[in-house]
């Protein structure tokens, strides 16, 4: 009866007996004693929430945030074909912004374990689907258009002329330094909300 339970749930856990090892062969996971279910819950299972949740949100929000340089400067340029940023920028930023989120994350904490346990009504967001729903996912990318869109308009538009974007696009030239300087502003501004939703960042578990 235990292998069609854990096949059917969501997640199926199971426990390491004497009576055979079916079901943790079927299981997602399994622990040896059945007190282990509180750590695995409460402590693996909320921060493992709290880190996808997170995750899957700064993911899709630092590219679309770069992504709008693209789509103003674009429709600026009458969809001319010529690049928002050098090509080798393009290159490093999903390197750089990814390493970034997992370093953060790995290393993310809230509460302890012991407070974890000892507070079972910490483990609420996950089935509330507080960090994640279309609410939630809606507000980053609001974030992520208003921040991309003033990131790349105010450096581009206020360091250069007409004549300096239309114009032939030299290397070192006006427009490369505010297309950089825009690339930067995004750069720290997607790390600043990264530090601003992980709790105690940096800091070991």
């Amino acid at each position: 009866n235990d292998v069609p339970m854990i096949q059917g749930a969501h997640v199926g856990v199971g426990v390491r007996g004497k009576e055979g090892s079916a079901a943790v062969q079927a299981s997602d996971m399994a622990i040896s004693q059945f007190h282990f279910l509180g750590n695995l819950v409460f402590c693996h299972g909320r921060k493992a929430y709290r880190r996808i949740a997170t995750f899957l949100c700064f993911f899709i929000y630092k590219s679309v945030a770069l992504g709008w340089s693209y789509v103003v400067y674009a429709h600026s340029m009458h969809f001319n074909g010529k690049g928002a940023y050098p090509q080798w920028l393009d290159v490093i930023w999903n390197p750089l912004t990814s390493c970034a989120v997992v370093l953060i994350l790995a290393f993310d904490i809230d509460y302890k374990d012991k407070v974890a346990l000892a507070r079972p009504a910490l483990y609420s967001p996950g089935p509330d689907r507080a960090l994640f729903n279309p609410r939630t996912f809606s507000y980053w990318m609001f974030l992520a258009t208003f921040q991309g869109i003033l990131a790349w308009s105010v450096p581009v538009y206020g360091l250069t002329t007409r004549s300096e974007r239309w114009g032939d696009l030299t290397n070192g030239g006006a427009f490369w330094q505010a297309s950089f300087t825009a690339f930067t502003i995004n750069y720290i501004i997607v790390h600043l909300k990264l530090f601003l939703v992980s709790e105690k960042p940096l800091r070991g578990i």
